[in-house]
């Protein structure tokens, strides 16, 4: 397939842009994600406490997306596995453990995340956003702090409205990063969590002067359900508002799910206090309306600590929206 576009760079978090680098595989794309380092929860968090490296888990989401289901039916089966008991392994993926073991040999994020592309034989490129060994620093609306990306994760009734984030020790853009920014023809940020995924890999010094340069054509992908205790009652324009202020600059075109959730499914996110995100865009010409829910649902794994996002955007249906921009 020929494209104007041939370079396409995604950021955010694992999950949520999971289905964009599908997308991206099937529209034979040269894809590179820049992914969040700095989660705290689940087997990454265990992870990091035992090792003390930048965390792997979103590296090993996409990776795993990268895979080619044609050529690598086992792939993504083996790196998403999660093993269901053990002492010491339960909840834990086996992409995980190859990730940190290659950060233990070569004492490098990057050159493990490389390694492991090479080994399995993977076209895409995933690439740490940095290789500094950073937590998030959650700044409250009434002044107070926090330390712990997996603290975004905990829903409770007097939870804190969040302010905004910070790092605990100041990241270092990796170069490899700068690099794929700077050659990019097309720029996809999320779907994500806001705080946790996106705005983790966007506020590390550097992004923002890489987006100054870049030539590439930047689109940002909405989020379909909002995130409790972190984006509680905010808007779609909201959501774009925060973005550009990371980026320092305009985005190029924003995608809305415009597929309504059945009404069973929302209300088991009501039930923890997550709705469906209000589009209050109106006319804006930027904006790309379209069906985007995957029909099928992500339930959630009983040894996963970290509660997953059952409904997810449709790899299918992203190639849509993806084709006509490359």
């Amino acid at each position: 397939m020929q494209s104007s576009y041939t370079k396409m760079v995604v950021m955010g978090g694992g999950t949520g842009i999971h289905p964009v680098i599908i997308a991206a595989r099937e529209l034979l794309v040269e894809t590179t994600a820049i992914v969040a380092v700095s989660d705290s929860g689940g087997s990454t968090g265990k992870l990091r406490q035992i090792f003390n490296h930048p965390a792997v888990g979103d590296l090993r989401q996409s990776i795993s997306g990268m895979s080619e289901p044609a050529t690598q039916p086992w792939v993504e089966k083996l790196l998403e596995y999660r093993f269901e008991k053990g002492d010491g392994l339960k909840g834990h993926t086996v992409g995980n453990i190859i990730l940190t073991a290659l950060q233990e040999i070569t004492g490098s994020t990057q050159e493990a995340a490389v390694i492991t592309r090479e080994l399995l034989a993977i076209k895409g490129r995933v690439v740490p956003v940095s290789e500094t060994n950073t937590q998030l620093e959650i700044t409250y609306a009434d002044g107070s702090t926090a330390v712990g990306q997996h603290l975004l994760n905990e829903s409770t009734p007097d939870a804190k409205k969040i302010d905004h984030i910070g790092f605990t020790t100041q990241p270092e853009l990796n170069p490899a990063a700068i690099q794929a920014i700077s050659e990019a023809q097309l720029i996809v940020i999320g779907p994500g969590d806001y705080y946790d995924s996106i705005l983790a890999t966007l506020l590390v010094p550097g992004i923002k002067e890489a987006f100054a340069k870049t030539q590439a054509r930047i689109l940002y992908i909405l989020n379909i359900m909002s995130s409790p205790t972190r984006t509680d009652g905010m808007t779609a324009s909201e959501y774009v508002e925060g973005i550009e202020d990371a980026i320092g600059r305009q985005v190029m075109n924003i995608v809305s799910n415009s597929q309504l959730v059945p009404a069973p499914i929302k209300k088991y996110y009501a039930n923890g206090n997550s709705f469906v995100i209000t589009d209050d865009l109106g006319d804006d010409q930027r904006v790309i309306r379209a069906p985007l829910l995957s029909e099928e649902l992500k339930p959630q794994n009983p040894v996963d600590v970290v509660t997953r996002s059952l409904l997810r955007h449709s790899s299918n249906k992203l190639i849509n929206i993806l084709k006509p921009l490359i």
